[in-house]
Parts: C-alpha cells; sequence; structure tokens
C-alpha cells in the first residue's frame, strides 16, 4: 500500500504493525490515518481480515518524454508524441508542454496544458513570435511532484511579406548596336573583361508603388529563356562587377542559390553577360526573357510566377551580331565540265571572317579567274546576302588539273579544288550494239550493249530507257555514270548475278529500266548540258518504240539482236538492216553464253567498215606446223595482221605480220603456226595506224582426214576440196531448215541470206563435220 493523502495504518491485538502483516491473524482496526504529512486518529477502530499485504510511498510521475515539433508557422508550431509513462502512484493532475525562448523551461514559463493521465499527446504551441528560436518539453503533475521531459528546440518561420515585388528592364541601360563578337568568344570563366553585357534588369520591392510590409525582396532563383542560343556559349548573372552565377548557354537556363535583395521598397540591379561560340549567325539578335523567379520565403515576394516576364530589348540593331568580312572562300566547289559548256553546279564564292561566318551585309563585285582558257576572264557577279554565284563559267579548251580563283577588294583570294575541262561528246560517240533477253531465271540476262566510238570522259551525257509493248517512249530512265575509252563496250542489264552466271563477268551498271523482254524497243538518249531534266534527244535506237515487237523480224525473245559492224548510230529511226537477230527461243535450254549453240556475240562490233577487201584466208597443215595464208586487193591505213588461234573456250595469239599501209594492189601474207591442233578456229584481225581492229575473216581447221577445207569472208563461205572423196556441204538455219546443200568440187562459194547464226555440215564417205557459223553484217 502506498502512502498518500488518507492513508490507513494498521495495528493488531500484539502491539502496532508497521510494514507486513502476515501469518493466519485476521482481526485488525484502523488506528490511525496519514494525512500527506501526519498520522492522525482515525477514531474508532474498524475490524477487519486481512492476509500478506505492504505499505509503500507514493512518487512524482515517471517516463515523461519530449515528442518533437513540426508544422512551424511563424507564430505556431505542434508538439506531437509527447509522453507520460506512469503517474507515480498518484492520480495525475495535470500535463502538457512547457515552451520559452530559453533551455529547460518550466511551468512558471509558458505551458499548454493538454488532457488526459498517462499515455502519449499532442500539443499545439500557438502566440509565438516569428523567426524566434524555442525550446519545448514534455511535463505531467500529480499530488507528489512535476517530471519533465528532454528539451526540444525549433524556430519559427518569418513572417510572410506583401506579394507586389516584380522584375523590370533596367530603363538606364544603354545597350550595343552590331555587337562584334570576336571580341567575346571564349569557353568560360566569364568576367566583365572577357564577356559582353547582353542586358540589365532591376529588382523592385513592392513593384512599382512599394509595399506595406517592411521586408526586403531577395532573387534567389531565375529562369532565362534564350533567343537565338546557338551563338552563345555561357551566359552569367553579374552582381555589379561580381559573377555570382554561370552556366552553358542554351535555350533555357537556370540558376539557383542567388542572393540578390532589393531593400524595403527599394530596387536592385544586376546584369546578364554572356560570351559567343566562334560559329555564329551573321544578324541575328541574341536576347533574354525572364520565364521564372524566385523570392526568399518569409519577406516580400513575387506577384507573378516569372516576376512579371520582363525581357532584353530587340529595337533597332541592338544586341545584333556583326559578321565582318575579311577573306572570300568556295561553298560550291568547281566540278570537272566540258569544252564550251557552263560548269554545273554553279560555282559560289562567300564573304567569311576569319571564323568561316558568313558576312551576310556583303554585297561587293567578286571575280572570277581561270589556270584554263575561261571565256570573259575575268568574271565578275555582285554577292546578294554575302554569296555571289557564276552560273555561266565556261572554258574553250581541254585542260586538267585546272583551279579558280576568287577575288575582291579589300578581300584574300579564294581558290577552288582541281577541276578537269575535257571534250563534250556528241550523240554519235555512243552506239547501242545488243539488246538481248536470256533463258535463266526471270528471263534474265536482260539487257544491252553499248559501243564507245571516241572516249568519253562523262558518260553523264548519256542514258538510256525502254519503250514497252509498242507504248512509245519513256524518256531517260537511267542516266549513265563515269568515264569509257574508245572502243570499249558497256553493258547495263536488269540485275547482276545472272548476268555473271550467263557472260562470266559482271554489268557495267544495273538498272530496272533493263527489264525488257523480247519485243521491246530500246532508246540511247543524249543530252548536251548534262542535266537530264528535259531537252534530251534521241542518239540511237533498237526496236520500234511504237510497236510491240511481238512477232516483227525485230523481235529477240529469249534471243539476242546485235548491230552490223560499220552501221549506227543512226538516232531515232529504226533501221532493221543494220542488225542480225539470233532468231526467236534460240538461247531456250542454254546456261551460259560460252556453252550456247547460238551465243550472243557480245564485244565483236566494229564502228568502221572493214580497211581491207581480202580475197581469201587460208589454212594449210604442214610438216609439223599450220600455214596460214591471205591475200588482199585492196589495204586503208593498215598497221598490221594478227591471227589468233581458238579452240574451245581458249584462245591464243599465233603472231603477226606488218601490212602494206595504204595500198589498191594485190598483197599476200603468211604466218606459221607451230602447233598442229585436231580441230582449231583461226581469225584474222587488222589493226590500223590509229589503233583501231577489226575482225576480217574466220578459218575452221581440221586434222582430221577431210581433204578440204572452207574460209568465212562476211556472209561468203568458201569451199575448196582437192581430194578424190565425193564431198557434201549442207547450210542449215539455226531451226534446222536447210539453207542450201550440194557436192563440193574445185572452189566453190555460198552465201548465206542474212545476218545470224548457221551450221555447216561437210558429210565425206567415212565421217561427218560440223561447224558453227556466224554472219555479222
Amino acid at each position: 500500500m502506498t502512502l498518500g493523502t488518507n492513508a490507513v495504518y494498521f495495528g493488531g491485538d500484539n502491539g502496532i504493525y508497521n510494514g507486513t502483516r502476515s501469518g493466519n491473524d485476521k482481526a485488525g482496526f484502523l488506528s490511525l490515518i496519514y494525512n500527506s504529512s501526519n498520522w492522525q486518529t482515525s477514531g474508532s477502530a474498524q475490524t477487519f481480515n486481512t492476509t500478506n499485504f505492504s505499505v509503500t510511498t507514493a512518487t512524482a510521475p515517471t517516463g515523461v518524454s519530449t515528442g518533437t515539433a513540426g508544422s512551424i508557422t511563424a507564430a505556431s508550431a505542434i508538439i506531437s508524441g509527447n509522453d507520460v509513462g506512469s503517474d507515480g502512484g498518484d492520480a495525475i493532475t495535470e500535463r502538457g508542454v512547457v515552451y520559452g525562448t530559453s533551455a529547460n523551461p518550466t511551468t512558471a514559463d509558458n505551458k499548454q496544458v493538454e488532457s488526459g493521465t498517462t499515455g502519449t499527446f499532442n500539443a499545439t504551441l500557438s502566440g509565438l513570435n516569428s523567426s524566434t528560436t524555442y525550446f519545448a518539453r514534455a511535463f505531467a503533475t500529480n499530488s507528489v511532484g512535476t517530471t519533465y521531459g528532454s528539451d526540444v528546440s525549433f524556430t519559427t518561420n518569418a513572417p510572410a511579406g506583401d506579394t507586389d515585388s516584380d522584375i523590370i528592364e533596367n530603363s538606364s541601360f544603354t545597350y550595343t548596336d552590331n555587337v562584334a563578337y570576336t571580341s567575346y568568344v571564349n569557353a568560360g570563366s566569364l568576367n566583365t573583361g572577357n564577356s559582353f553585357e547582353l542586358a540589365q534588369f532591376t529588382i523592385r520591392d513592392g513593384g512599382a508603388g512599394g509595399d506595406a510590409d517592411a521586408f526586403t525582396t531577395t532573387l534567389t532563383n531565375l529562369d532565362l529563356s534564350i533567343t537565338n542560343h546557338a551563338n552563345l556559349n555561357r551566359i552569367a548573372i553579374f552582381d555589379g562587377t561580381t559573377n555570382v552565377a554561370e552556366v552553358a548557354a542554351t535555350s533555357s537556363v537556370s540558376f539557383s542559390s542567388l542572393s540578390l535583395q532589393a531593400a524595403d521598397n527599394s530596387n536592385k540591379d544586376f546584369s546578364v553577360r554572356v560570351s559567343f561560340e566562334s560559329t555564329v549567325t551573321d544578324n541575328e539578335q541574341v536576347g533574354v526573357t525572364i520565364s521564372a523567379a524566385t523570392a526568399q520565403a518569409g519577406a516580400s515576394l513575387f506577384s507573378a510566377a516569372d516576376a512579371g516576364g520582363a525581357s532584353s530589348s530587340t529595337t533597332g540593331d541592338r544586341n545584333r551580331i556583326e559578321v565582318s568580312a575579311s577573306q572570300l572562300s568556295f561553298v560550291q566547289d568547281a566540278t570537272n565540265v566540258g569544252v564550251n559548256a557552263a560548269m554545273s553546279p554553279s560555282p559560289t564564292v562567300e564573304a567569311i571572317d576569319a571564323n568561316a561566318n558568313r558576312d551576310l551585309d556583303f554585297t561587293g563585285s567578286v571575280s572570277i579567274t581561270s589556270s584554263g582558257t575561261l571565256t570573259g576572264s575575268p568574271v565578275s557577279e555582285n554577292a546578294s546576302s554575302g554569296l555571289a554565284t557564276f552560273s555561266s563559267l565556261t572554258h574553250t579548251a581541254a585542260g586538267t588539273g585546272l583551279q579558280l580563283t576568287a577575288s575582291s577588294t579589300g578581300l584574300t583570294d579564294a581558290t577552288s579544288g582541281s577541276f578537269d575541262v575535257s571534250s563534250i561528246p556528241t550523240a554519235s560517240d555512243l552506239i547501242i550494239t545488243a539488246a538481248f533477253d536470256g533463258p535463266l531465271s526471270g528471263g534474265t540476262p536482260k539487257g544491252i550493249e553499248l559501243y564507245v566510238v571516241n572516249t568519253i570522259s562523262d558518260l553523264s551525257y548519256f542514258g538510256v530507257g525502254s519503250a514497252n509493248n509498242g507504248g512509245g517512249s519513256d524518256g531517260m530512265e537511267f542516266q549513265l555514270s563515269g568515264s569509257a575509252n574508245a572502243s570499249d563496250f558497256i553493258y547495263v542489264a536488269s540485275e547482276n548475278t545472272e548476268f555473271s552466271n550467263w557472260f562470266g563477268f559482271a554489268p557495267n551498271f544495273t538498272s530496272s529500266a533493263m527489264g525488257i523482254n523480247g519485243d521491246d524497243a530500246i532508246e540511247l538518249f543524249y543530252d548536251a548540258t548534262p542535266s537530264s531534266s528535259g531537252g534530251e534527244v534521241v542518239a540511237d535506237v533498237f526496236g520500234d518504240i511504237n510497236t510491240d515487237g511481238s512477232g516483227e523480224a525485230w523481235e529477240y525473245l529469249d534471243s539476242w539482236a546485235y548491230r552490223n559492224n560499220g552501221t549506227g548510230p543512226n538516232g531515232s529511226i529504226w533501221t532493221i538492216g543494220n542488225w542480225s537477230f539470233g532468231g526467236v527461243d534460240a538461247l531456250d535450254g542454254e546456261t551460259t553464253n560460252s556453252t550456247a549453240t547460238t551465243a550472243i556475240p557480245i564485244g565483236t562490233y566494229s564502228h568502221s567498215p572493214l580497211p581491207v577487201e581480202l580475197a581469201n584466208f587460208q589454212a594449210f597443215e604442214e610438216t609439223n606446223s599450220v600455214l596460214l595464208k591471205w591475200h588482199t586487193l585492196s589495204e586503208t591505213n593498215v598497221d598490221y595482221f594478227f591471227v589468233k588461234r581458238r579452240i574451245g573456250d581458249e584462245e591464243m595469239m599465233v603472231g603477226k605480220v606488218f601490212g602494206a599501209g595504204t595500198s589498191n594492189f594485190q598483197n599476200s601474207y603468211t604466218l606459221s603456226d607451230p602447233m598442229v591442233p585436231m580441230n582449231a578456229i583461226y581469225e584474222l584481225w587488222e589493226q590500223d595506224k590509229n589503233g583501231n581492229r577489226a575482225k576480217l575473216a574466220t578459218q575452221y581447221f581440221s586434222k582430221e582426214d577431210y581433204p578440204f577445207q572452207f574460209t568465212q569472208y562476211g556472209n561468203q563461205l568458201h569451199f575448196i576440196h582437192e581430194g578424190e572423196e565425193p564431198i557434201s556441204a549442207t547450210i542449215i538455219g539455226v531451226s534446222g531448215n536447210i539453207i542450201q546443200q550440194q557436192m563440193i568440187v574445185g572452189e566453190q562459194v555460198f552465201l548465206l541470206p542474212q545476218p545470224g547464226v548457221y551450221f555447216v555440215t561437210l558429210s565425206g564417205v567415212y565421217s561427218v563435220k560440223t561447224e558453227k557459223v556466224i554472219y555479222l553484217r
């Protein structure tokens, strides 16, 4: 039992018991009452029964702890999470939080009483002073005494100010017109010497008319949007001459942790300074606009989130970048061009400063000279917005490694890259010599062969197109490129793979325009510009562009057509007599050109008519050699003759013999082949003194027991039979039809009716021999 107000004291039969009564004694009486501090007689005793009891003394409350301070304003705070663990054995008479401006406040200071006894509780403190540090602690009181928790401290907020402040453009600031940006090109650590002052702004406490509070306005955070930011490198906020914040220049920048303070009802100026990139755009104006501003809490605040959104001025030439040209530079450089043709694309020259920025205000005269033969040299043009365009630069003579020089008064000259001036090709410098429609997958290879008559330094003057199914011209569909030498053959195909599989080499060009069938015409175009934007003319044509070739004499379905030597080009006029044909379906079932029975005779065209009138070409077997003999009736500019031997796919030069130059008399020639093949084909060629070559005749030779031989001269087959065995010669067309058949006696001549592929069968008593013959007109 705890001693307290009105506590009892027990005695017994044997005296006073001051402690614990124990045992089996049941009788007792109330003898005294403890009244807070002393014992008093209770009056008459009362008998009661008890066992095992004790008497203890009451204490002040225990387990008192202070919570945490929160929800702090300028005049209030909440101390939450306070706790009273125990009442100390006596009833709690008061609990709460005491507080003051000194440590360890007591109930004699300020207190906030809260209801309840033990357990947790919160206390709201109000009527506090702003911007003041307070100490607070929990307490609990009973009849014995008061217990306190530990101190917690907190500081109340500053009082809220008026929201009338703003930021405006400083009207007294002097802007710079036409900024010489080169003085301020750097990458950081700005100061007043290496940066450009772009603008000044003014912080106004209370705005235009002041405010009623007694607080300052302190700018802590500032966001700026930048006009034409790509010209700038760095941007900084300056307080007078002090750089207080600096960042990289982007379209939008933010500055934090500022402390720019305008006194109560007063102003504060600050500057925006920048540095420039080395690459700028002439005449662009740079500027800033305030997009967000924050003032320090507890004092005067801004009236809007952007503090009024002030901007730097763009009046007239303020903050306008000025590029001043010091030199010239080629923008569109010189390109290869033909004689007497305007250079395309047109060269252009700009006026720039040392950082290669164009001076858009430059309108002076720029002159062009050339190390070649430039028409009207020097050629002058006035610049517009710093750029001069030369659309008529024409050279009158060919040359290589030439250069242009651009000059203008007061500016450093510019020199172009090297270029070549070449002779412009004419429409007759390129010829269509073959069209083919193959038997491989998808009817491939499909394409054409072109022959280069004279060297063409720029093939882009030419292009091709197909006229499908008699639908007329579709114009140029594919433009050639690169260059080609005289006597070159150029191949344009619809694709690469099957072309290569068929011929054993890749085409020079591939284009869907060559997706032709055996009934489609082909056009070769020439453009003297060569812009490929109109003005093209037809340089050569194969087939009738307005007629579907199916069933026509020029049809080449699964076959080919080849131009006769010495013909073409024919412009837009279709001349069927200038062509030889393999015959429809002649390539069916074949897999490569080299093994085809009716092979496409690519690479055999000769542009010049044969310069030699040939009488005969013969091959005779001699002891350990083959004697090759031929006679000419006339020769024109002949340098030498040479003979090739072909056995299957292998070809070898036998030798050469010098010709007679130009002669109208008969000349005889011989050449010995030290090898005696079983079967071979000998080809007789000539080369003139200009380097041009032409095949004159083909001789079919066999070591087998045939007492005869034959030689082909164009469409003539010359047979010689000197033996006793009767020999029959049969000429058969590709379709199997017999063209001519007769017995050979002595020397006889067969005439092939038209260009094409034929088979010659020579039949003796004991054997048969068959050779393929191709007649190209």
